[in-house]
């Protein structure tokens, strides 16, 4: 036997004579002391070992994780981790190489919240007839707790939860049996299930050992707790392990109907995995449209969609009804993730033969106009291949208004260029792009899986203009072209309404370009869409050079009125709130006792705004945090910022310029938790904070904006890594122009 003591925050570890041959009837044990950390990363980057009688294991307390494939992962640890190597496999042939892995040590936590894991049940293991296990903390970071249940062989294990309080969005608690926490998963609890809610809050694993884990990730917000009693009992579980197969392979099933029957009321009691092989050929398109799937008490439950390469989810939580599309043969299939599950589902599959269009187009003019044939065929595939006569610059103005249709636009220039455009998620109703130089010819393909209503022809156009002048304005539609060494540095747009607004693209094969209007503005080759908020401006291009350096071209349409949005009141203590487009709510709710709200942004880019105003103060509201867009070089990355603000009456609007998917959480805190004092009088009030985030994701914050309405401020700097933090301020009063913040 050897043994080693390792107290290097990072390393390798590799058995003897490895990759040469590994020795038999030996056993190496490597002790990793963890000294201050209080988690540990390993990468096993190869193995061979004989899986009949060697093993590599890797224990924390009194857990294990039994290694024999190639592996990264994280555990949370107190004092030690041992890496155990034990072989006894029958000679030394040469024919194993043994194992090399790497390890790195962090600090996730605090001393005080370290000290706090040590009264937490993680990595124990409780092996008596019966008992309780209990669970609280309050620590903000992401967590993986392993507890271990072991009862006499032949018993089965009774669990019951009486008590669970939890962030319910983003923590889970999976259950599976024996104690390899990486096999035999069977129950898992996540989303918005409420124990509470449940018909029953008990369930029987059959088996006399099994695993409980708890996971908490980065964006949890609040304390968690869970109480759970476990005993041994003879009873077994009412669920089927075998699942209900059907393969729907003949044509003359579809449209195939699936509606559950009910057994107890108007639900189906799900105890076991129903699956159903869809079978359809390449140039077949399966339509399945969930009209309706619920649980009883809002618990959480999934339909699974799967072919060779992915698997999809369409859960309860989703906007019904709702269409899913697939291509060839797939698998559609349910199964209980928690005792079992009263559900009542609704769906129709339908199968399409896809109907191929090919037009041979010669581009002669300088506008020209494509759309689909009027064709009620669901599945159709039209090609337009496109022929010019000159080489020209061609601008792609795309009017996709039935943007709920399952349809894709690829352009095809040559080899080197080929875009694809999923209309159904694109949410704008008009949207451009730019052929540079096209010599003689390109392709179009328009593909649509299905119509959203039947026998309704498809609203689609496709407007193409050759560039041949230096400006352009048809309709709502204006393009200015920037030719290389040109001298003109200054475009004029006068829109045709009154109190319009403009939203603008810059394409230029050069990424660095940037733009400037004195709508205060700026249009970077970088961003996809640009909202200009004025309908009378000028655009410059600002250069120390006496030409202009690259060609670009700016598409510019021209929306007659500002777009209004509802303004929603919520009243709820925490919620996720998300948009693609512009969305604003009010955050009121009553309390008895001073109160803050704790924000986390899960889903940003560099076209995010984010405003948030204090409506407690005057009329008009306190500014009190502003995500600016910024429009320089860096990607601005807003994911895991948490700040938090004194005040249970609050506007926040967001706003995407780039379509993309804005997603922020919020939660009430009450002065009882202990975790911040927000007395104002002495601690000063608690504006802004951006906490140190521990996932594997680099948070950057260069280029973040922020307002605080106060002259008398006290700012805290501390860097964790040691790397240089720098931030500018400046004093801005009321009569500066850029924004007015008594709207």
């Amino acid at each position: 036997n050897y043994s080693w003591d390792v107290n290097e925050n990072n390393g390798v570890i590799y058995s003897k004579d490895y990759p040469k041959f590994l020795r038999t009837n030996v056993e190496y044990t490597w002790i990793i002391h963890m000294n201050s950390s209080n988690e540990i990363e390993i990468n096993l980057s190869d193995i061979s070992i004989d899986y009949d009688y060697d093993y590599l294991h890797v224990i924390t307390g009194d857990t294990f994780y039994s290694l024999n494939t190639s592996k990264s992962f994280r555990i949370q640890t107190i004092n030690e981790t041992k890496i155990i190597l034990r072989t006894k496999h029958s000679n030394d042939d040469y024919q194993y190489r043994g194992f090399n892995l790497t390890y790195q040590k962090f600090n996730r936590i605090s001393m005080e919240e370290n000290n706090q894991l040590k009264t937490l049940p993680c990595g124990k293991k409780y092996s008596s007839y019966n008992g309780t296990i209990e669970f609280h903390t309050e620590i903000k970071t992401s967590m993986d707790c392993l507890i271990l249940l072991e009862v006499d062989d032949g018993q089965n294990i009774f669990l019951r939860f009486d008590d669970l309080n939890w962030d319910n969005k983003e923590n889970s608690i999976e259950i599976g049996l024996l104690h390899d926490p990486t096999q035999y998963q069977v129950y898992h609890i996540s989303g918005n299930v409420s124990l509470d809610a449940l018909p029953g809050t008990w369930f029987i694993a059959n088996h006399s050992q099994i695993w409980i884990r708890f996971y908490s990730s980065q964006f949890s917000l609040g304390s968690t707790t869970f109480r759970l009693f476990y005993s041994e009992t003879i009873e077994w579980s009412t669920m089927s392990p075998e699942p209900y197969v059907q393969i729907l392979d003949d044509n003359r099933l579809f449209p195939y109907q699936l509606i559950s029957l009910p057994t107890n009321s108007i639900y189906h009691n799900l105890t076991q995995a129903n699956i159903r092989h869809i079978k359809a050929v390449d140039d077949e398109s399966i339509k399945i449209t969930f009209q309706s799937l619920q649980t009883f008490e809002d618990r959480r439950i999934c339909f699974s969609m799967k072919d060779l390469f992915r698997t999809t989810h369409i859960c309860n939580n989703e906007q019904f009804p709702f269409v899913y599309h697939h291509i060839g043969t797939c698998t559609l299939s349910i199964e209980p993730e928690f005792i079992w599950a009263l559900v009542e589902y609704n769906i129709q599959i339908e199968k399409f033969k896809k109907i191929t269009i090919i037009n041979k187009i010669t581009f002669e003019r300088t506008y020209m106009a494509l759309a689909p044939p009027i064709t009620l065929d669901p599945f159709i595939h039209i090609e337009w291949l496109i022929s010019m006569n000159d080489s020209s610059l061609i601008i792609f103005d795309v009017e996709n208004l039935d943007g709920k249709t399952s349809a894709e636009l690829t352009v095809h220039q040559d080899d080197n260029f080929t875009k694809t455009y999923l209309l159904d998620t694109i949410s704008t109703k008009r949207f451009s792009d730019v052929l540079f130089s096209v010599k003689s010819s390109f392709r179009i393909i328009y593909k649509s899986l299905s119509l959203p209503i039947p026998n309704q022809a498809r609203l689609f156009r496709l407007n193409l203009y050759k560039v041949s002048k230096g400006y352009l304005h048809v309709g709502d539609l204006h393009y200015i072209l920037g030719a290389k060494n040109d001298s003109k540095f200054q475009w004029t747009i006068n829109g045709e309404y009154e109190n319009s607004t403009f939203v603008g693209n810059l394409f230029s094969l050069n990424k660095n370009l940037l733009l400037r209007t004195t709508a205060d503005t700026n249009l970077s080759a970088n961003n996809s869409v640009t909202y200009i908020p004025s309908s009378n401006f000028d655009i410059r291009y600002e250069s120390h050079e006496k030409s202009i350096n690259s060609d670009f071209i700016i598409i510019l349409y021209e929306q007659s009125e500002n777009y209004t949005h509802q303004n929603i009141i919520l009243n709820k203590t925490s919620d996720v709130l998300e948009t693609n487009n512009f969305a604003l709510y009010t955050i009121r709710v009553e309390s008895k006792f001073p109160a803050s709200i704790d924000f986390i942004i899960i889903n940003a880019d560099h076209g995010t705004r984010i405003r948030l105003y204090d409506l407690n103060v005057n009329k008009t509201g306190h500014f009190l945090f502003n995500s600016s867009l910024v429009t320089s070089k860096e990607t601005i990355s807003l994911i895991g910022l948490r700040f938090t603000i004194q005040s249970l009456n609050i506007q926040l609007e967001l706003q995407s310029l780039t379509r993309k998917s804005i997603k922020l959480r919020y939660k009430i805190r009450t002065s009882f938790t202990q975790s911040e004092n927000y007395d104002v009088n002495k601690t000063g009030h608690f504006l802004f904070n951006s906490s140190l985030v521990t996932s594997k994701e680099t948070i950057s914050l260069i280029g973040l904006r922020f307002t605080i309405q106060s002259l008398n401020i006290q700012l805290e700097l501390q860097s964790l890594t040691r790397k240089s933090i720098k931030l500018r301020y400046k004093i801005r009063t009321s009569f500066t122009q850029s924004e007015n913040y008594g709207k």
